[in-house]
């Protein structure tokens, strides 16, 4: 992954939080300034991985991820945290919006 994003990330990392939490943290390359709200980035980020999300979660009740978003220079961004009612939700919002 950090190949695939190299030009856009100077680093990516996984790691675990207590209790059943992956947490995935962004390093920027370059300075940016945001431009979506954090409620806008926590849906897209919750509809995106919801295939990933529901394979934890059938095996981790309690499953969450978190996502960190950090500036060239670890000024945080985002931090979001995806829960099984986000990804329920955002799954709604999709296919109430398909219609």
């Amino acid at each position: 992954m950090k190949e695939t994003y190299k030009d856009t990330y100077s680093d990516i990392t996984a790691t675990a939080e207590a209790p059943q939490t992956i947490v995935y943290t962004y390093t920027y390359r370059n300075q940016i300034t945001p431009t979506a709200t954090k409620e806008a980035v926590a849906k897209q980020l919750a509809t995106a991985t919801a295939s990933e999300f529901n394979q934890f979660s059938a095996v981790f009740p309690n499953f969450k991820e978190r996502y960190i978003y950090l500036n060239s220079d670890k000024s945080e961004l985002y931090n979001i945290l995806v829960t099984k009612e986000d990804v329920t939700a955002a799954q709604a919002s999709s296919v109430s919006s398909s219609k």
